[in-house]
């Protein structure tokens, strides 16, 4: 059977990084990723590949009922055509995760698959904050895993932190919950994380969760110009504003003065670093009423015209 491990999280939280270091412990494993880009312009998809590991990718959208057609489909196309030891989903952070287990739990994936890992990343630094706003949906997440990792303990307090335990186990009284830094976790941190025996799917799935998040869009366009740090940084800035729409994720890779930047934004809080991955550079952002426009304007974008089909992106 095909093993399939689960990594979920809201936006930011830090999933790709997670699954880079976790897909270390299927070396030699024939693997397959399968991710679900909210938004026109896919960034992860492009530096999961640079690691060397084949990516199919469903853009624009989250997983609910009104992709479950092309995620199923994209899905049957793993499992037969590529016939993978492994199966990493890497569901975008709108992803309702018990939607991803109502379609495991079909014929044909019901007796060719086998759930291994289900894991939801928590942003640590956010978290309080987004659960308070993002009530049900959180939830959804949070109650359908069998394990919580807490990330980016490092900007927070202890204090912040029991308070997150306490509120993830009012949720789900069952799951192992552990904390870290992502980049700083360890081959054998993760392998307790590795479920050894299948996982039953028994999912709870909230109708309310998938009602909120469909007020939720994406803007996305590429960018040949350069940037310096500085410069970027002072865009990012902004987005809190207001001015742009309410814009709780952005992220990048974009052309530097001596080095590429990639940058990821999450509810106001933003880091720039540079970055040697040779990609196409490009902007996503996701929120809700989201001024195009003005955006593209932040950006310097001159050319606003939609990206063709041909581009391998998605038109809105």
């Amino acid at each position: 059977m095909v093993k399939v491990h689960i990594i979920s999280g809201f936006l930011g939280a830090g999933k790709t990084s997670f699954i880079k270091k976790f897909i270390c412990l299927l070396d030699g494993e024939k693997t397959a990723i399968l991710e679900n880009e909210f938004g026109e312009v896919s960034i992860d998809g492009g530096i999961i590949e640079k690691e060397g590991y084949d990516v199919i990718e469903l853009p624009s959208g989250c997983i609910c009922c009104s992709l479950k057609t092309n995620f199923y489909d994209a899905l049957e196309k793993i499992v037969e055509d590529i016939n993978p030891e492994n199966i990493i989903i890497e569901p975008t952070g709108l992803g309702i995760l018990s939607e991803i287990l109502n379609i495991l739990n079909m014929e044909p994936f019901k007796e060719k698959c086998r759930v291994e890992s289900l894991i939801t990343i928590v942003d640590g630094e956010n978290y309080l904050e987004q659960e308070e706003i993002f009530g049900e949906f959180f939830k959804d997440q949070i109650a359908n895993a069998k394990v919580l990792f807490v990330s980016k303990v490092d900007k927070i307090s202890e204090s912040t932190l029991n308070k997150i335990i306490k509120s993830l186990r009012e949720i789900n009284k069952s799951a192992y919950i552990t904390d870290g830094n992502i980049e700083k976790i360890n081959i054998d941190q993760l392998q307790r994380l590795l479920n050894t025996e299948e996982i039953e799917i028994n999912y709870s799935f909230n109708h309310g969760a998938k009602a909120y998040i469909e007020g939720f869009h994406s803007s996305g366009f590429k960018l040949d110009k350069y940037f310096l740090k500085e410069e970027l940084e002072n865009k990012l800035k902004v987005l809190k504003s207001g001015n742009y729409g309410e814009i709780y994720r952005a992220k990048g890779i974009l052309k530097g003065d001596k080095s590429n930047l990639e940058f990821n934004y999450v509810n106001g809080n933003y880091v720039v670093t540079t970055s040697n991955l040779e990609v196409s550079f490009r902007i996503c952002i996701i929120g809700k009423d989201l001024n195009e426009s003005r955006l593209k304007l932040l950006f310097d974008k001159k050319d606003t015209s939609s990206i063709k089909r041909g581009d391998g992106f998605i038109v809105k």
